[in-house]
């Protein structure tokens, strides 16, 4: 067996980091993702957990109880709670200088609470699976020692189902595990380091001009987000940063769903949220695991609105591991 380029390889995965990568604040706070390119050769592994929790009903700004859901509304089932858990695999690879690819597959679990008014009674509606894959190439429009600026341009691959059900009773939109369709995504993302931190900017639109097999496409979307980081060591940071988002309502319907039954099967599913997060970062900067890096982020809602009756975002985190080789 000759030696010669299994050695090779593994004094390339031994090579350090270059010197910006090196440092903990370099990547964007965990929840954001293409904020960052390679140098040519490059790879980057990643792994996101994402938790959210919901309860409570809004219409609009406005939270309602569910005796006063039920009061102004026809609707058979009220949603009561919501928990929803994403683990997200991630490689990223320069192609070159100006042009890095990457690649997320997400693996979903969603568990709903309904509570029926005519039975009194609660019942849960569980969905599990792989949700849309996507590609995204990030192409560098600038690049300096301290500040570093990419245009995203990137499509889902729909692997996520959309035909979920329960009792023989298709599911509502929410609970089911991709969008049916090949998602656009574009957008821009800066980052720019100071002797004490960093900070960045990045807005994205996610376009959805298709129609999935079962007639509709879900709403088009755009997320605004600005974050600032500071230095605590050689190895800690810590962010502070605000996300905005918004999304349009359903165009078409789903032939399956009876739209009686609760506003989870409405097409009227767009609305808007601004959340605030704080973030922890880590990267190990010496020894055998030089260049692995741990993140924190959790987040609440300072503003939320709905265009039809919908749980309330009560809290969101994301816990993920990155490794540049």
């Amino acid at each position: 067996m000759k030696l010669k380029p299994l050695l090779a390889l593994l004094c390339v995965l031994s090579l350090p980091l270059i010197a910006h990568t090196s440092r903990p604040d370099f990547h964007a706070p965990i929840q954001v993702m293409a904020d960052h390119t390679h140098k040519q050769g490059e790879w980057m592994l990643s792994f996101r957990t994402m938790s959210m929790s919901m309860s409570g009903i809004q219409k609009g700004d406005t939270t309602l109880s569910q005796d006063a859901y039920f009061e102004e509304t026809s609707y058979m089932m009220a949603p009561k709670e919501m928990s929803m858990t994403m683990h997200m695999l991630g490689a990223m690879t320069a192609v070159s200088d100006k042009l890095t690819v990457a690649v997320m597959l997400p693996l979903l679990e969603r568990n709903m609470i309904m509570y029926h008014n005519m039975s009194s009674s609660e019942f849960e509606r569980n969905t599990q699976g792989i949700g849309d894959a996507k590609v995204t190439g990030l192409f560098t429009l600038y690049s300096s020692e301290d500040t570093f600026a990419q245009w995203v341009s990137g499509i889902s691959a729909p692997l996520g189902s959309i035909t979920e059900e329960e009792d023989d009773q298709r599911l509502g939109y929410g609970s089911q595990l991709g969008s049916g369709t090949p998602d656009i995504t574009n957008g821009l993302s800066l980052t720019k380091l100071t002797d004490n931190g960093s900070y960045g900017f990045q807005a994205l639109t996610v376009l959805r001009p298709f129609t999935n097999k079962e007639g509709y496409s879900l709403g088009d979307e755009i997320a605004l987000t600005t974050w600032r980081a500071l230095l605590l060591s050689e190895s800690f940071s810590t962010s502070f940063r605000a996300n905005f988002k918004a999304w349009g309502d359903i165009k078409g319907q789903d032939g399956e769903l009876n739209t009686m039954m609760s506003p989870m099967n409405s097409t009227k599913q767009g609305g808007e949220r601004l959340d605030v997060s704080w973030g922890l970062n880590y990267i190990q900067s010496s020894g055998p695991l030089k260049g692995h890096r741990l993140a924190l982020e959790a987040g609440v809602p300072v503003h939320e609105r709905h265009h039809t009756y919908k749980l309330q975002t009560e809290w969101w985190t994301t816990l993920g591991w990155q490794y540049t080789l």
